[in-house]
């Protein structure tokens, strides 16, 4: 592929050198480096470059001395800045002194290729500028040997001269003034009005306009451009110049001083046009960049958005595998606490008759011998607490049970029953079983109150127990001291047709400028705890697979109130 330019390339950090060379030889074009000032200065003096690519701070000689001495050695050089965050201030100054563009460190492919393009598209309007300056220069020069080749006619021969009497009639006309007006001989002139020697024989009524008359009225010269016509009737363009003579304060006449401009109009509109053509190419470059730029910043913008969404999807997914892996084990140690308690369970019970059979005997020896000890305590004391003993046995085993069957069914994986129909009041019951230590830790002070009644919901009992078992965990988190209250309370809402299940804490409360990101994916402010800030956003997801939703008011140092609403089931 052919090179679309040579680049130098100057940085002093080997590492950001390498990869800002290769990025513009990735992008066609010949690269040429170096780490410092003066040995960029030593490559353009021996290979001139299109561009210059140069990073601003740099030992000795920084990123704008080295722009200064650049430009000495090769003043139609481009510059491009690449700066750092904190070096913005400096970057600007680099602008100013004629830099085309710089570039934020990292430095992107797309950014660099819109850069050099927009460098050496520059470049190329620049040369173009240049050649047609010469171009005008050129007639220019043609325009000034023109004028001095009239000057030297009008040393010789003069200029259009025209004398004239006091009423604007020819007196005399030199040979310039008859060659340009076509006049063969002097004598056809003389004694007539000049208005009449120079509008069109053949309409004088469409006559040139020539302010003679006003040199009479205000009796100094007057200059002007007009139209003059031959004695073919051919138009021509004319600068002139009207000077009235005064002969002891009185106007005896006038000269009149004329040129024939009719090539400097013509040149004069060519340049006009060509500067409009100019003007037009560049307004429309500039649009077409802007347009490029445009597009640019929101592809810009568009792959920031799906880099972000794809890290959220991607912890998300580390989030989900964890959750799997603790189904797992928790089904593990659910199986493992179940087997003994199964011993217990079955025993507990035998034990217990076998203590009924055992007590007669034991009371006859209590008459006929008096009290004894029994594993340290007398028997009149012992015979009132067995019983005891063994129904707290069985009580304490049915309570484990229970707890082992509520993590296997919140545990569960590949739950996708969105029909089931369930009490909300037993979805907070089976929660605070899950977190009977959690909350014995946080709180001395737990209220429930369950509004009797309650029509069922229609959804998922354990994801719907995974948002409670969210809210219950984040009121405990956020109590100071145990002494630090949480109330729970559901409701139903009969005009709604809404089950309400409403959280209060006395805890720390959250900012106004939290409480409105508290749903947001990864958002978190308990992250140097352990915190994903991914609960909540789950459990709003969650709510939304219910046509529920969560709501939340709080304020700082006055605690929280959370509420899930879930819509009745009809």
């Amino acid at each position: 592929m052919a090179i679309k330019g040579k680049i130098l390339v100057v940085d002093d950090e080997p590492i950001v050198l390498k990869l800002l060379s290769m990025l513009v030889e990735r992008l066609d074009y010949e690269v040429y480096t170096a780490t410092n000032g003066p040995d960029a200065l030593k490559s353009l003096q021996q290979t001139p470059v299109d561009l210059l690519i140069t990073d601003i701070i740099m030992p000795g000689m920084n990123g704008i001395a080295l722009m200064r001495e650049a430009l000495k050695v090769q003043p139609d050089l481009e510059c491009i800045v690449v700066s750092g965050h904190t070096e913005i201030s400096t970057a600007v100054e680099a602008m100013k002194m004629g830099a085309i563009n710089y570039l934020q460190k990292p430095v992107s492919l797309i950014e660099l290729e819109v850069s050099l393009a927009k460098g050496m598209e520059r470049k190329t309007l620049l040369q173009d500028l240049k050649k047609n300056q010469l171009a005008l220069q050129q007639a220019a020069q043609e325009l000034s040997e023109e004028t001095n080749k009239n000057k030297m006619i009008l040393e010789a021969a003069g200029e259009g001269i025209v004398g004239l009497d006091n009423q604007g009639k020819v007196t005399l006309m030199n040979p310039a003034a008859m060659q340009m007006l076509l006049i063969k001989e002097e004598e056809e002139v003389i004694g007539k009005p000049f208005s009449t020697v120079i509008e069109p024989k053949a309409d004088p009524q469409s006559s040139a306009e020539c302010n003679i008359p006003a040199v009479w009225i205000f009796d100094e010269p007057m200059a002007a451009t007009t139209t003059f016509f031959r004695a073919n009737d051919e138009a021509f363009h004319v600068e002139y110049v009207i000077s009235p003579i005064n002969n002891n304060q009185k106007i005896a006449g006038a000269v009149l001083v004329f040129t024939d401009i009719t090539k400097r109009k013509h040149i004069e509109q060519e340049l006009n046009n060509y500067r409009q053509h100019l003007e037009k190419l560049v307004e429309e470059r500039t649009k077409e960049l802007e347009r490029t730029n445009k597009q640019l910043q929101e592809d810009i913008r568009a792959r920031k958005k799906a880099e972000k969404e794809a890290e959220q999807r991607r912890q998300q997914l580390i989030e989900a595998d964890k959750m799997v892996s603790l189904g797992i084990l928790v089904a593990g140690v659910a199986h493992e606490i179940n087997n003994p308690n199964n011993f217990i369970t079955m025993n507990a019970p035998l034990l217990h008759r076998a203590w009924e059979d055992f007590q007669p005997i034991l009371e006859q020896h209590f008459q006929d011998h008096g009290d004894f000890l029994v594993s340290g305590i007398p028997y009149s004391e012992m015979r009132e607490h067995i019983p005891e003993l063994f129904s707290g046995i069985l009580e304490g085993s049915k309570r484990i049970r229970k707890i082992v069957l509520n993590l296997r069914d919140y545990a569960r994986q590949g739950i996708s029953d969105m029909n089931q129909l369930f009490n909300v009041n037993d979805v907070i019951r089976a929660a605070l079983v899950l977190l009977a230590n959690p909350v014995k830790r946080s709180t001395d002070h737990l209220t429930v109150q369950y509004e009797e009644n309650l029509p069922q919901v229609k959804g998922n009992f354990q994801r719907a127990e995974q948002v409670i078992i969210n809210l219950i965990q984040n009121a405990c988190q956020s109590l100071p001291s145990p002494d630090k209250s949480i109330t729970i309370t559901t409701s139903y809402n009969q005009e709604k047709k809404q089950v309400s299940v409403t959280i209060i804490d006395q805890g720390s409360g959250i900012s106004p400028k939290h409480l409105k990101r508290i749903q947001d994916p990864f958002f978190t402010t308990k992250r140097d705890n352990g915190g994903s800030g991914l609960g909540l956003s789950i459990s709003a997801g969650i709510m939304e697979e219910h046509n529920g939703r969560l709501e939340f008011i709080s304020l700082p140092k006055e605690g929280t109130s959370a509420r899930a609403i879930f819509p009745a089931a009809t």
